[in-house]
């Protein structure tokens, strides 16, 4: 049987972003601080709705929503996939011009995730509020954080604290910086000679629109 979804080793929440700009590199930063990786779901980049990035453009840049630049989820998985930060500039010499006349936008569907392996701390940090999804002390499969570990020390991977989302939404819900320490003294220990990692999804309120403050909508 699968475990509870709160442990979230089979999702990781996944976010939404959607960039107007053209003239500046606009940074994607996953909300996870420490060993945080990008997960790139799907991509777009043309137009797909006559509302978003629509504010003070003339009906004929917005009317198409058929737009769609081939290769946008190749490109953009190139630059960005399983790194903790990347940066994707919204525009034509980037992604060619799919709809010409057409002003465009960026969205990008990607997820994160955090692991941090037994004996160091997880440190959250957030510009806004941290909002937790998931979480696990455990260890659900051979490879993370097996880095010099014997094999009978990774060989169980149905290893799951029940305690984990609990412990960390207490420590970290609502604040914009917490430090969450990967022991069995914060989380017991589920499985005795394991060697065990924690796992944490989560997002900051706002995050996405943080990143749109101030845009620079240009017609591309």
């Amino acid at each position: 049987p699968l475990p509870p979804a709160e442990y979230g080793f089979f999702f990781f929440y996944a976010y939404t972003c959607t960039f107007c700009n053209q003239d500046e590199n606009i940074p994607l930063l996953p909300t996870i601080n420490l060993y945080g990786v990008l997960n790139i779901q799907s991509v777009n980049y043309g137009r797909s709705d006559s509302t978003t990035c629509s504010d003070g453009r003339p009906s004929s840049e917005i009317t198409n929503t058929k737009c769609c630049a081939a290769y946008t989820l190749a490109i953009v998985t190139s630059m960005c996939e399983g790194k903790s930060s990347c940066v994707v500039p919204a525009t034509n010499s980037v992604f060619s011009d799919p709809c010409f006349g057409t002003y465009k936008y960026l969205t990008i569907n990607y997820s994160c995730a955090s692991v941090t392996c037994e004996g160091d701390d997880a440190v959250l940090t957030c510009d806004d509020f941290i909002t937790v999804y998931c979480a696990n002390y455990g260890r659900t499969d051979f490879t993370t954080c097996s880095a010099g570990a014997p094999k009978n020390q990774i060989a169980k991977t149905d290893c799951y604290a029940n305690n984990t989302l609990s412990e960390v939404k207490n420590r970290c819900e609502g604040k914009k910086k917490c430090v969450v320490p990967a022991t069995n003294s914060v989380f017991s220990d589920p499985c005795y000679s394991t060697y065990k990692y924690l796992s944490i999804g989560y997002s900051c309120r706002d995050h996405c629109e943080f990143l749109l403050l101030s845009p620079i909508c240009t017609v591309h």
